[in-house]
C-alpha cells in the first residue's frame, strides 16, 4: 500500500533547520537522490526547495518534498506551481482566514512551508510524522490543513503511543 500525505505548515520568516534535519535516515540511505536550493551559497538558510528520495533493491521509493514560500525578502521568485499554490496560503492570512488564531495572526512576516512524503514503508512514514513534528517545534507553526495543530497538538495525534 502506498501511502501519500501533505501538510502545510505557516510560520514566522526564519532561517531554516539543517536539511540533514529532514527525514534523516533517507539522506543516510545506500541509494538516495536529492535535489533542491539548500546547498546554494549566500542565501543564510533561506532555502526554498528539498526533494530527497530513497530507493529500495525492490524498485520501491520513499520520497520527502519541502517547498517553502517566503512572504519577504525572497532572494529569487520561486516557479509558478509554488508561487500559486503556497503564495494562497498568505492570501487567506491576509483575507482573515486565521484571525481566530493567534499563533499566525500575529506574524508580520510570514512564510508558508509544504512537507509532503510518498512512501511504500511505514517505518520511513513514521520518520516523517516525527520530522513534521520537528519541524512544528523548530518554527513554532500551524499545521492550517489539518486543525490548525501547533507541534504538541500534532504529537498527541500522530505521535502518541497508546
Amino acid at each position: 500500500m502506498k501511502i501519500a500525505t501533505e501538510f502545510i505548515v505557516l510560520h514566522k520568516d526564519q532561517k531554516m533547520p539543517e536539511e540533514e534535519m529532514f527525514c534523516a535516515s533517507l539522506w543516510m540511505a545506500d541509494d538516495t537522490d536529492t535535489d533542491g536550493d539548500y546547498y546554494c551559497y549566500n542565501i543564510n538558510g533561506r532555502w526554498t526547495s528539498l526533494s530527497i528520495t530513497k530507493r529500495e533493491p525492490d524498485g520501491k521509493k520513499s520520497s520527502l518534498s519541502v517547498s517553502v514560500y517566503w512572504e519577504f525578502d525572497r532572494f529569487y521568485e520561486p516557479a509558478i506551481l509554488e508561487d500559486d499554490d503556497l503564495k494562497r496560503f498568505i492570501d487567506y492570512k491576509h483575507q482573515g482566514r486565521y484571525a481566530d488564531v493567534k499563533a499566525i495572526s500575529d506574524i508580520e512576516k510570514l512564510a508558508v512551508t509544504s512537507l509532503s512524503f510518498e512512501t511504500y514503508s511505514l517505518v520511513d512514514y513514521a520518520e516523517f510524522l516525527r520530522t513534521v513534528y520537528f519541524y512544528l517545534d523548530y518554527t513554532h507553526g500551524i499545521l492550517v490543513n489539518f486543525k490548525d495543530f501547533n507541534a504538541e497538538r500534532f504529537k498527541e495525534e500522530f505521535l502518541s503511543e497508546e
